[in-house]
């Protein structure tokens, strides 16, 4: 059984200076973004910055998480001006009376926001609910069974 040559153990308390932190992170969020697999870039922080692989996979997820909460930010700010975008696209077409222009471009920042529902389609089985109906009236009201087996008069004979 062969066991991995013991890394040189550093005094607990020696922590990695903040802004060799922060260059850490930003080569393995470069790296990330390049498409690098997981496993390739863990390997190249413990050979380059001599840590153990619980150390770069606390780097990957910091990295992960600064890029996450950047681009929400980028994200947001993208989906501001769009909204403010459209919103002149309409005050414009309405001054134009370009109604169905207008309704389009606030239709789309509606969108940006959430608060836009595309179609609601809704198929309702008439046949099938008054089917039910009649198993459910048979079910629980027996005594009137036989007015729900009982043909209707036609309209003419009335």
């Amino acid at each position: 059984m062969s066991e991995k040559p013991s890394k040189p153990k550093r005094p607990r308390g020696d922590r990695t200076p903040e802004a060799d932190l922060e260059r850490r992170i930003r080569d393995v969020t470069k790296q990330i973004i390049r498409g690098n697999p997981i496993s390739d870039i863990v390997e190249d922080c413990c050979s380059r910055f001599k840590v153990c692989e619980h150390t770069a996979q606390n780097y990957i997820a910091e990295a992960k998480e600064r890029f996450k909460a950047q681009w929400q930010k980028d994200a947001a700010a993208q989906a501001e001006i769009y909204k403010q975008r459209y919103e002149a696209i309409a005050l414009a077409a309405m001054a134009e009376k370009k109604f169905g222009e207008a309704t389009s471009a606030l239709n789309s920042a509606a969108k940006l926001q959430g608060l836009f529902v595309d179609r609601v389609e809704a198929k309702v089985d008439v046949e099938d609910g008054v089917s039910k109906l009649l198993r459910e009236i048979r079910a629980t009201r027996p005594e009137i069974v036989h007015l729900t087996t009982q043909a209707l008069p036609s309209p003419e004979t009335r």
